[in-house]
């Protein structure tokens, strides 16, 4: 019984190390068609977490890159390509809670907002905490 449980024990630790390999190797379509499948590694998993940091630096790169409508001067905004006319909208219909809001609160049309949407957000704006 001991034998058996110590074999045992064994094949589990020697399967436990090779499992890992196996779900790394991978095949393509052509190498299953031509003939038989040729296993490759992929590549080290040390390489992967440095992979998933990047798009996270890129996604808050691009929101500060945005104007803030809650926060943007009238002279900002009409860089991003609003007319004075809007830019004046804006700034007197703040708070916005997303930017949105422009077409539902028809501060503009639905054109212009197509036009300038990848280069606004509206960031929420924190009151200030009340005093006792």
């Amino acid at each position: 019984m001991k034998t058996l449980v110590i074999v045992l024990t064994a094949l589990a630790v020697l399967a436990s190390g090779t499992v890992p390999v196996v779900w790394a190797q991978t095949t393509t379509k052509s190498e299953t068609k031509a003939g038989p499948p040729v296993k490759t590694q992929a590549s080290a998993p040390a390489a992967a977490p440095a992979q998933k940091k990047e798009p996270e630096k890129k996604a808050e790169k691009k929101d500060s890159e945005k104007l803030d409508l809650n926060t943007a001067s009238a002279a900002d905004l009409k860089g991003a390509g609003f007319s004075d006319a809007e830019a004046k909208k804006i700034v007197d219909g703040r708070p916005y809670k997303r930017k949105d809001d422009l077409v539902k609160k028809n501060i503009v049309t639905k054109e212009k907002y197509e036009q300038v949407k990848e280069a606004i957000i509206a960031h929420q704006v924190k009151t200030e905490a009340k005093k006792k």
